[in-house]
């Protein structure tokens, strides 16, 4: 009862609170609504300020706190203002405005109390707000270039750093390059590509620079990370960075132009936590830098744009002004000149742009002078970039090797041999006593410069070149601050006093002794070249006795291709010379060699020389002895080597190998071998010893760490072998094998070879050549076998106990007519055998069944099997002499992941490719292709996968089929890029559409004299035409000699088929009748089709046809049909060819209903071809004309591309028996031939004129016109006043040719100045054969020909004149009465001359042997007083 009176108390108490509450917010209204007032009052004041405050804070993010704040209080405020107004209309509704009722006075003051403590807590709340505001990072910092250029050579390594950029195992990517050529702009395009596909939140570049100053870095990475440093202390700032790095989720840093080694961690980058997912993206002229020193997971190195690139951007950036005919070959040799160098592009070309002709020959004469100081930039952005790389160089040894380079001509390949000799000479290694040490420390300078993108691999093998801007850079920095002058003549030296301080001259391509003074006078000269490239003979280039009285400083003379019959005596005068270099020198008396008793190093190569000159011994200082290639030397004097005490290298390749036996027969004077032993020093020796029987036992010591010495009387062909080695120690023998067991220098020898050539060895044992070396050849690389008819295994372990370890670093291996070998190996080796073997090429090795088993073969990259009569298969598994392979583990894919070349040619009992006898056991099946008898077995069964494989060659073999049909998902050719398969004559097809999908990366295809081919792609069942994807990637396709083919494939093609194909050639197919039947969504191939040769196809009407299913077919659809890349079209010898396209109409059951086409002329304006350049149609029969050429004369601008003569350089018409004209003579040439350079037509009988007189050559250069039986005269006088580039004429064997040049003028004989006829380029002239011929030119003009200066007139016998006015021909003096070139009826092999730069090249070729000397032998007539007319009259009256 207690209980139940306590909590009734409660309850009481509860109510009475809760009743006097709710009375409170009526009796205290109006306070509540004061308070509301003034809180709210307050709040806005608050408010206020706080908006002061964010305003000020323009760039800086408000905090979400803030943010939040300033939300609630704006509805704080209108909800009060709300209840003010709720007040308001609640007094109209009472007693006269004046008194609420009561229960609206409850609610409004119990809503105002809540609202004004709202309000006090959100002032209370904004009074704790310590930051209000931060700082956010920089968005978009990096400058993206606009206009950023795509280079097919750069698209590659753009790929690759994006695949890096998504690998999480790589987090430092380096890209390196010389100074200009891209690495900024590629790095910032990969990263804005990056952020596209949002591989990165944010993106970060800073410039180091070649001055690192650690707190710009700092401070550029934290101002776009949003943090401020305000400290002093680099380490306290790297500490603060590295925090809020690490805090950094998915960024990529770009360190851009780093110079040398940045320490990541003082900076305060640090990429430790795998969770942040960051990169570092480095570019760097250093490779050193990116490879070493930051020690990048990946590493890329860019090079020049290729000669298309660098055109393309050159001629973006000039504009119109490369339109221009006469800036176009300046634009082509300037853009050539910048040698693929961006910067150097891009500079020259702004420079340039819109600048008129004078300027622009004025630039390539300064680039090709090495001083472009007139080109706007070239100064202060190429050849400042590069000095800086030059000024980092921290080796005055490397500074002054790049220099030397200033002596050589742009491109030249200096050899590493070269350097050593110069730099020995020079003295540049200072504390290098022996060669061994001087040539390891240029290949470290060598190293250092390539690495520094200022030197670049050459072209050859050890050898080294400058980029052309880095050239001129060179040869501007070497002749101004170290006085190095590269010269071609003496006329060139300029300020005279200047020379005279020279320390270095190059004279280049010398070829009179005019062109070199009689005395130089050069007191401080160290070193003097005459270099000339080309293998000529100039008598006349000789050097006068006196020449070299006043250098007494010399310390290296190189001559090249000089005469010396005697050495000069001023030769005596040379005392401080270290290096002497003779080569392809015809020299003579050589005795004052002897008194150069400082020499060091003598080179003597590619003489005539017969005798060493016995003075040579008295050179008891000579380091370096190289007679190499000296073809005619027989005779050394004994003791002349043997004296040389301090040589090192001797070299005597394909040189002296007259020696004698050491018998003590004084009668007999040459050296002998014996006297090498004399040579305790002796490290480097090349020489041929012919006959094993003069070796003096124990010659060869360990000492000898480099030598190339064949011993035995092989072939030429043997030698040769040997001229691209690279490895430093060489042996090649033939001879009978027991003489190697009882000499230990020849033991020592073989042991010690990198490269071991055996020819024609006798006395092979039962274990091949294991017997030679127990120890397994440890240290051979290259391995080469050739002629031998005793040999069975190469190596025969099969008596061995244990596996023998053989070849463990053999890299190749060359097997060639070894009649008898039936395995390379036969026995047990160990696993690391043939451990490093990568290439195996064997030929001619007929009882040769099989390579290698798989767990050999497996790494190869190369493999070259031709004429193994017996071989079955290339690689055998699972065989006894395959141990290490589980064959139940790896039978169902048997994958060689390393081969990229394979080539099988002339294995007539080849079957498979690989083949194993376990199939069955490891299967659970039997092969169903070797159990139907009808079913042929591929070449390349199912279980093979060659995942790297891009080059395939198979001649001559006897499979039906290569590939299976439908190949299974391990099946992998998918990066082959070649695929050539010639003489297969039991293929009746190459390949399935389902092999040809999985193909994805083929690049070329080449099938030819395949005799029962029918069609190229197959379909397993020809009902099933369902689209089809192949040949995706295919830029070029070959058919040749295909006498059944058919047709390409039988089937439909989607529209990726062919897309990329840029060059069809077919020849010899007869019963082909077009290349590609297609529908229009298939032909967009055409779209990109440069090159189109089709050829000796008696069946062929048109090249392609297009079938239209949709019935459509009208003029409309006609015009769009072109060719827009097309560059080159050849037809040749087709007897029923219509048009190279036809397009026709299909009805419902695919077959055609309608043709369009037009039968005359093969060229109509249905096809265009705006870009065509080279035009060659041979032996087509039954056409009078080639095109119809109506739109040619349109020259508006929406007509542009209609004609395809606009662009075209080279036209051959040969073999048109029925040709009547080239152009219709009633329709306006408009840009018509405006850029033909050349034009040759023969044997077109109906032909009476090249061109009506509105036609116009203004860039022709090479005329020629044969066997056109039905001209009457060649061109007009208005056609030939175009002809102001053109270089030469040849005319000859048209039997009814009357004159050259026609007046078609009506008689008139007044003489203006517009009657002359200037053509000023002409040079050759040929009229010969021209039986009906009575003059030149008919008309009453004035011809001038400047330039004229051979002209070859012969079995003309009409001819009476010249022509009936003046003519003017300064420069000639004789003519010719013979063809001075073979005869150009005769039929020619054009597939050089499809190539759009052959017109120059053929002329200049022509130019170069004519010469005074080459036609001294024909017959020749005198000018009779200087006049070409008068000596025709002359020689027609005698005659």
């Amino acid at each position: 009862m207690e209980f139940l009176i306590a909590v009734g108390s409660k309850i009481s108490d509860y109510a009475v609170e809760a009743v006097g509450r709710q009375l409170g917010y009526l009796r205290h209204y109006k306070t509540h609504r004061d308070n509301l007032n003034t809180q709210i009052q307050h709040l806005e004041g608050v408010k206020i300020q706080l908006q002061h405050s964010i305003d000020e804070r323009n760039d800086e993010e408000i905090e979400v706190v803030v943010q939040n704040w300033l939300t609630r209080v704006t509805r704080i405020v209108e909800e009060a203002k709300d209840l003010v107004e709720h007040e308001d209309h609640a007094k109209c509704m009472s007693f006269g405005n004046f008194i609420l009722f009561p229960m609206a006075r409850y609610r409004l003051s119990k809503k105002a109390k809540t609202m004004a403590d709202d309000a006090a807590r959100e002032i209370q709340l904004a009074n704790t707000f310590r930051k209000i505001s931060h700082r956010l990072p920089p968005q978009g910092v990096i400058d993206y270039i606009r206009g950023y250029v795509t280079f097919q050579s750069r698209i590659s390594t753009c790929n690759e750093i994006m695949e890096a950029f998504r690998n999480p195992n790589v987090k430092i990517i380096g890209v390196s390059g010389m100074g200009g050529v891209g690495k900024t702009m590629l790095a910032k395009q990969v990263s804005r590509q990056a952020m596209e596909e949002k591989l990165f939140n944010k993106v970060i570049m800073t410039t180091v620079s070649q001055t690192q100053d650690l707190k710009k870095i700092q401070q550029e990475i934290a101002e776009q990370l949003g943090l401020k440093l305000e400290e002093e202390s680099i380490n306290v700032r790297a500490e603060r960075l590295r925090r809020r790095i690490v805090r950094e989720k998915n960024f990529l840093l770009i360190l851009d132009d780093v110079w040398e080694k940045l320490e990541l961690h003082e900076v305060g980058i640090s990429l430790g936590n795998d969770q942040n997912d960051c990169k570092i993206l480095l570019t760097s002229r250093s490779q050193d830098v990116t490879c070493n020193d930051k020690g990048a997971d990946k590493n890329f190195l860019i090079g020049y744009l290729y000669d298309e690139e660098a055109k393309h951007l050159f001629n973006k950036i000039v504009g119109d002004s490369v339109k221009n005919t006469d800036i176009q070959p300046l634009a082509t040799e300037i853009v050539r000149e910048c040698g693929g160098l961006p910067l150097a592009i891009v500079t020259v070309a702004n420079a340039l742009k819109n600048k008129s002709h004078p300027t622009w020959e004025n630039a390539l004469r300064e680039l090709r002078g090495s001083v472009p100081t007139n080109i706007k930039g070239m100064q202060e952005k190429v050849y400042s970039s590069i000095r800086l790389s030059y000024n980092f160089l921290q080796s005055e040894e490397a500074k002054s090797l790049l220099l030397a380079f200033s002596l050589f001509p742009e491109d030249f390949n200096i050899e590493m041999q070269l350097l050593l000799r110069f730099g020995m000479g020079l003295g540049l290694f200072q504390g290098m006593t022996t060669l061994e040490e001087a040539r390891n420390k240029v290949l470290t300078l060598v190293e250092i410069l390539k690495t520094s993108c200022l030197l670049l691999d050459g072209d050859f093998m050890y050898t080294s070149r400058l980029h052309d801007v880095v050239h001129d850079f060179v040869t501007f920095t070497a002749s101004r601050e170290r006085q190095m002058y590269r010269f071609r003549n003496f006329g060139e030296q300029g300020d005279n006093e200047e020379v005279k301080g020279a320390t270095a001259i190059s004279l280049l391509n010398i070829y009179n002794h005019s062109q070199i003074p009689e005395k130089l006078e050069c007191p401080q000269l160290k070193l003097f070249l005459v270099l000339n490239q080309f293998d000529l003979n100039y008598p006349d280039l000789q050097i006068s006795n006196q020449f070299f009285e006043e250098m007494k400083e010399l310390r290296v003379l190189d001559l090249s291709f000089v005469h010396l019959k005697q050495l000069p005596p001023s030769f005596c005068c040379l005392q401080n010379l270290q290096s002497l270099l003779l080569s392809n020198c015809e020299l003579g008396d050589m005795a004052l060699i002897g008194e150069l008793q400082t020499l060091k190093i003598l080179q003597i190569c590619q003489s005539d020389i017969e005798e060493l000159p016995k003075q040579i011994g008295q050179l008891t200082r000579l380091q370096l002895l190289d007679l190499s290639y000296c073809s005619k030397l027989e005779v050394i004097e004994r003791g002349v080597i043997s004296s040389l005490i301090n040589l090192e290298e001797l070299y005597m390749a394909k040189s002296f190998t007259k020696w004698d036996t050491d018998r003590g027969d004084c009668a007999r004077r040459n050296a002998s071998l014996i006297e090498l032993k004399n040579l305790s020093r002796l490290t480097s020796l090349y020489l041929h010893i012919p006959d094993i029987n003069i070796l003096p036992k124990k010659l060869f010591s360990e000492k000898l760490k480099c030598y190339k010495i064949l011993i035995g009387g092989g072939p030429t062909e043997w030698y040769s072998m040997f001229d691209g080695m690279s490895s430093s120690r060489v042996l090649g023998l033939e001879l009978n094998i027991s003489r190697l067991s009882d000499d230990r220098g020849l033991q020592t020898l073989l042991k010690g070879s990198e490269v071991l050539n055996l020819y024609g060895v006798r006395g092979v044992s039962a274990g091949g050549i294991y017997g030679l070396d127990k120890e397994g050849f440890p240290q051979l690389k290259n391995l080469i076998i050739v002629n031998n008819d005793e040999m069975q295994y190469v190596i025969n372990s099969r008596k061995q106990n244990h596996p023998c370890s053989v070849f463990l670093s053999l890299e190749q291996l060359y097997l060639e007519k070894l009649m008898y070998l039936e395995k390379i190996f036969h026995g047990k080796i160990s696993t690391n055998s043939f451990g490093k073997l990568r290439d195996v090429r064997v030929k001619g090795c007929d009882r040769l069944k099989n390579l290698f088993p798989f767990s050999i073969a497996k790494e190869l990259t190369v493999i070259q099997v031709i004429n193994c009569k017996m071989m079955k298969e290339i690689v055998t598994y699972g065989r006894e002499d395959d141990p290490h392979i589980n064959a139940a583990e790896e039978i169902a894919k048997i994958e060689f992941p390393q081969l990229h070349y394979l080539t099988v040619e002339s294995s007539p009992e080849l079957i498979q490719f690989f083949h194993s006898e376990l199939v069955t056991c490891f299967t659970g099946q039997m092969n169903q292709e070797l159990l139907d008898v009808n079913c042929h077995i591929p070449l390349f069964n199912k279980m093979v996968a060659f995942p790297r494989l891009n080059f395939l060659s198979l001649s001559m073999l006897n499979s039906e089929k290569l590939w299976p049909d439908q190949p299974p998902e391990t099946f992998n050719m998918k990066n082959l890029t070649t695929l050539q398969v010639y003489g297969c004559n039991s293929l009746k097809y190459l390949l399935s559409f389902d092999m040809a999908r999985s193909l994805v990366q083929l690049e070329h295809l080449m099938v030819s004299d395949c005799s029962v081919m029918e069609e190229v792609l197959a379909t397993k069942d020809t009902r099933e035409i369902h689209p089809c994807s192949a040949f995706v990637s295919l830029k070029s396709l070959v058919l040749k000699d295909l006498e059944n083919l058919e047709r390409i494939c039988h089937g439909k093609l989607t529209a990726v088929c062919f897309q990329k194909l840029r060059a069809l050639e077919v020849r010899n197919c007869e019963r082909l009748k077009n290349v590609f039947s297609l529908s229009e969504a298939e032909a967009r191939f055409l779209l990109q089709l440069e090159y189109i040769k089709v050829t000796e196809c008696n069946m062929m009407e048109e090249i392609f046809v297009i079938e239209d299913d949709n019935q459509n077919i009208n003029n409309e659809v006609a015009d769009k049909i072109e060719f827009p890349q097309l560059r080159s079209l050849n037809v040749q010898y087709l007897p029923k060819f219509i048009q190279v396209l036809t397009q026709v109409k299909m009805n419902a059951t695919h077959q055609r209903r309608e043709e369009q086409s037009v039968a005359i002329p093969h060229l109509n304006e249905k096809v265009k071809f705006p870009k065509l350049k080279t035009l060659t149609v041979k032996g087509m029969s039954g056409q009078n004309t080639i095109w119809n050429c109506k739109y040619e004369g349109l020259v508006e601008d929406a007509e542009e591309d209609a004609g395809m003569l606009r662009r075209l350089e080279v036209l051959r018409l040969r073999e048109l028996p029925q040709l009547m004209r080239l152009w219709e003579e009633d329709h306006h040439p408009g840009r018509a031939f405006q850029n033909l350079k050349d034009l040759k037509v023969h044997s077109c009988n109906r032909l009476k004129n090249l061109v009506p007189p509105s036609i116009s050559f203004q860039n022709l250069i090479f005329l020629s016109v044969s066997k056109c039986h039905g001209m009457e005269h060649l061109l007009t006088s208005s056609t030939a006043k175009s002809l102001t580039r053109l270089r030469r004429i040849h005319i000859s064997n048209c039997e009814r040719m009357i004159q050259i040049m026609a007046d078609f003028k009506g008689g008139d004989d007044q003489i203006t100045e517009s009657d002359e006829i200037v053509l000023d380029r002409l040079e050759i002239l040929e009229l010969y054969g021209l039986p009906s011929l009575t003059i030149f030119s008919s008309g009453n003009y004035i011809l001038r020909f400047p330039n004229l200066k051979w002209f070859a007139l012969s079995r003309c016998p009409q001819m009476q004149s010249f022509c009936k006015g003046d003519i003017s021909t300064p420069k000639l003096e004789k003519l010719i009465l013979e063809s001075f070139f073979e005869d150009e009826d005769e039929d020619e092999d054009e597939e050089d001359e499809d190539d759009e730069n052959f017109t120059e090249w053929a002329y200049n070729a022509d130019w170069n042997i004519l010469n005074d000397e080459n036609c001294k032998d024909l017959e020749m007539q005198q000018l009779i007083e200087g006049d070409i007319n008068v000596t025709i009259r002359q020689i027609s009256g005698s005659s």
